[in-house]
Formats: C-alpha cells, sequence, structure tokens
C-alpha cells in the first residue's frame, strides 16, 4: 500500500447502548486520518443506530450494517466491493466477532488481499461470572485472526502478546482538544466557595461509581463545602441514587446524565476521581489533564504511566475509601497541586496527540500492507 496514494480503510464499530470512550476513539482516528493523510477511512457501524447521529456530528463518512453480527459480516462482505478497502480496522471487542465472521466466511472468495487490524482499547474484561469468561475466551481468540493489533496502553502489550505472538503496537490514545474548545458553552462557572469532585463514565459495576461516592461521604464529613458530581448513563444509576442517599450525601451529589462534551465541567472542578477495577487509557483523564483539572486515580492500566512524576494522585488498589479521601483533601489544601496540574497539561499536550498516533497507523498500514 502507498499512502502517497489515496487508500481506503473501513473502520467496524460496534457500540453498545451507551457511547464510550472506544467510540470517540474511533471516530477521532477517522477524522484525523482523513484529514491530515491520503488515507480515506469509512466507519460501517452496527447494533446501535443512534450513533449515526453522533458520527454525523464529527462529519466522517459511515454506513449502517444493522443489529446482528452474522448479517453484518454478511453486509461487511458486500460493502468490500464497493469500497475496495486495503484495509479493514476493527474498534473494540464486539466488531472483532464481525470481523471474524467475515475472515471465514467471506474472506478466502474475496480473490485480493485486505489487511486486517484491530484496536484494543479496554485493559480486560471483568470476568466474575461463566458468561463473561466464555466472553473472554472468544475475545481473545479473534485476535489470531488479525494481522496487527494496536493498544493504547503499553501493559497491554504483554496481555495481547499471550494470544498474539507478534505485530502488537503501541499507539498513544488522543484527544481532538480544538473540537472540546470549539464546542465549549462557557455557561458552568468555577465556584470558589465549593470544592467540586466529578466522575465520568458508563454507570456499570466495573467503574466503581460506589466507591466514588464512599470516598465522597468522607470527604463531606472533613469539610461540608465538598460538592459531587456524576457525568454519564447506565444500568447502575438507581443504585447509585439509593446509595448516595443512605449515605446522607443524596443533597451534595448531582447526576447530571450523558453529556457529549464535558469540556466546561472539567474547568469547573477541582478534581476528576477515577475509581475504576480496570482501565486502558481512559479518555476523561487526558482530557481532565488538558483541562488543567487535577486526576486522582487508582493504580490501573495507563494511569500509572499518565499520573507519574506527581502529574496526579495514584492510589494502590486495596487503598481504602477513607485513605483516599484523605489523600485528595491533603493535595487540594496544598501549594503542590497547581505544579501537578502544569506538569500534567504538558505531559498530555505533548505525548498524547492525533499526530503521534497517525504516525504509528501510517508505518504499520505501509509495513503490512507492503509485504501482503
Amino acid at each position: 500500500m502507498n499512502i502517497s496514494k489515496q487508500t481506503n480503510v473501513l473502520v467496524i464499530l460496534s457500540p453498545g447502548s451507551v457511547l464510550g470512550g472506544a467510540e470517540f476513539y474511533a471516530t477521532e482516528l477517522t477524522q484525523g486520518l482523513n484529514s491530515k493523510t491520503n488515507i480515506k477511512c469509512t466507519i460501517l457501524y452496527s447494533h446501535n443506530k443512534n450513533c449515526g447521529v453522533f458520527l454525523d456530528s464529527y462529519n466522517v463518512p459511515s454506513r449502517w450494517i444493522g443489529d446482528n453480527i452474522w448479517k453484518c459480516a454478511f453486509r461487511l462482505a458486500k460493502l468490500v466491493h464497493e469500497y475496495n478497502p486495503s484495509v479493514i480496522h476493527s474498534n473494540g471487542y464486539h466488531s472483532n466477532f464481525i470481523v471474524t465472521i467475515f475472515k471465514f466466511l467471506y474472506y478466502p472468495k474475496l480473490r485480493k488481499s485486505i489487511t486486517l487490524t484491530f484496536s484494543c482499547t479496554e485493559h480486560g474484561w471483568i470476568r466474575n461470572n461463566v458468561f463473561e469468561i466464555i466472553k473472554t475466551f472468544f475475545d481473545n481468540f479473534t485476535l489470531k485472526c488479525f494481522d496487527a493489533v494496536f493498544v493504547v496502553e503499553p501493559g497491554m502489550k504483554e496481555i495481547v502478546l499471550k494470544y498474539k505472538q507478534n505485530n502488537v503496537y503501541y499507539s498513544p490514545s488522543f484527544i481532538n482538544f480544538d473540537r472540546l474548545e470549539n464546542k465549549s458553552i462557557h455557561k458552568i462557572e468555577k465556584c470558589e466557595t465549593e470544592r467540586v469532585i466529578m466522575a465520568i463514565g458508563r454507570l456499570s459495576q466495573e467503574k466503581r461509581f460506589d466507591m466514588f461516592l464512599d470516598i465522597a461521604s468522607y470527604l463531606n464529613s472533613f469539610n461540608t463545602n465538598y460538592c459531587f458530581k456524576i457525568i454519564g448513563d447506565g444500568n447502575e444509576l438507581d443504585n447509585l441514587k439509593l446509595q448516595a442517599k443512605r449515605l446522607g450525601i443524596e443533597s451534595r451529589v448531582q447526576f447530571i446524565g450523558f453529556i457529549e462534551n464535558t469540556i466546561d465541567y472539567y474547568r469547573s472542578a477541582d478534581a476528576l476521581l477515577i475509581c475504576s477495577d480496570t482501565e486502558g487509557c481512559p479518555r476523561v483523564a487526558v482530557e481532565a489533564m488538558n483541562s488543567k483539572t487535577l486526576v486522582v486515580s487508582r493504580e490501573v492500566g495507563h494511569m500509572l504511566t499518565l499520573l507519574a512524576s506527581d502529574r496526579g494522585i495514584l492510589f494502590p488498589y486495596n487503598t481504602s475509601s477513607f485513605d483516599v479521601a484523605k489523600q485528595i483533601d491533603k493535595v487540594l489544601n496544598s501549594k503542590r497541586k497547581k505544579s501537578m496540574i502544569v506538569d500534567a497539561y504538558n505531559y498530555v499536550n505533548s505525548e498524547h496527540t492525533i499526530e503521534n498516533a497517525i504516525k504509528v497507523y501510517l508505518k504499520v498500514f505501509n509495513n503490512l500492507c507492503w509485504v501482503k
């Protein structure tokens, strides 16, 4: 494949009911490759038709391929003839199944060579029941079907290499900071008399918003000037509201729901708190660091790198909620906070850029397609 000439890439995206970091990653990667290179990406999305509105807001070309993986694989095979792609790029584990079925059922009949690649944006599944254990087994099996795998956190390479022995590449996650800025509405002002602690994400068990509320209750006991905001939707919402009421902090916690652009909320907050059981490289952390908001996180995934060298607060996995609250309260009352925020801002703006990610993708696409 010669990147000096226009090259078609099909990006497969299969979001769940709530859009998350994987959808933003795939969309902004598509937008970046289309605007900065001779690659022309088209997103083929499935399972959540509302994702089309989200993709349209980014002005990226897209096609709906259905809500059944078998039909999606068949539709993909049809569109391959229409687009004649050099690469089919899967983003996320669900879209892997579509590409895997396509490879075994339809690819041998095409009489053309297509490079199959995959972006792994998760650090791993939480395997706490039989269904998820079986699902993880098949996820790992699909990795063998791809010519290359991209990971957004260097530590993920070790996990992926257990199932795929070569062609695993680290590509930094990135944020379109200019787009965030352009969508700012500047209507949320920072309150000087209150300290705002925020959490953002899908309201699911592995994100541990229950721990966020436990920490919030301790902070509230230290100082009643603290208030807390949770941004996101998910099946744990009702349980979290009940927990806030049980802890006696119901009046101090705002459940805001899903918001596509949260830059104004970052700027009005004193800290972003991440309590997840597992993460890759959380988009919300990079956004907060760019917005000059202090990030506090469990030692999971790429957070160990993002917040290294005192760029934020890291706490070991089994740290008690009380101890985390004490640490947050201490840093927010210290002079150290300012230097942490500045160092974090400088780091993400030098390391986590679309330009750095594109360099990796172009190199891999060139090498693999040339060999094939």
